[in-house]
């Protein structure tokens, strides 16, 4: 059964009708929000440069891995709209490369200052994916 829309919704005349309508509208309302649930997913990444990092499907990454500085140049999975949060969990600094050339172009990342941004350490990015490139919204260092 489809979710409906204003130009399908049914003819509530009893709640024999009521009933019905409504658990179908909880269940794709607790569908929904389990989709939109930002699951954790382990991120490994290494000193340097991180070229086209694939994400695959995942909106809440979870940095493992450097033991040093490192940057990302790009990231590999954008579609329209996709917001993905970058959770650097190691005591060292994540940089976002501004339009980096290491990275194919629809994988690269404007901050919209037209500078690298960084990290001091442990933090959080948050970027959305508009059209061609990520965009970097902001975030907490």
């Amino acid at each position: 059964m489809p979710f409906p829309t204003q130009d399908h919704l049914p003819r509530l005349t009893s709640t024999e009708n009521l009933i019905p309508w409504a658990r179908h509208l909880v269940e794709r309302l607790e569908h929904n929000l389990q989709e939109f649930r930002f699951i954790p997913t382990v991120l490994q990444l290494v000193n340097g440069d991180n070229n086209n990092v694939s994400i695959q499907q995942a909106q809440l990454l979870r940095i493992i891995g450097p033991t040093a500085a490192y940057t990302i140049t790009g990231l590999a999975g954008g579609s329209p709209g996709r917001v993905v949060i970058l959770r650097n969990t190691v005591a060292f600094n994540l940089t976002l490369a501004e339009e980096s050339v290491l990275s194919e172009a629809t994988n690269r990342i404007t901050t919209q200052t037209g500078v690298d941004e960084s990290t001091s350490g442990i933090g959080m990015l948050i970027l959305v994916y508009d059209e061609n490139r990520w965009q970097f919204l902001g975030g907490v260092a």
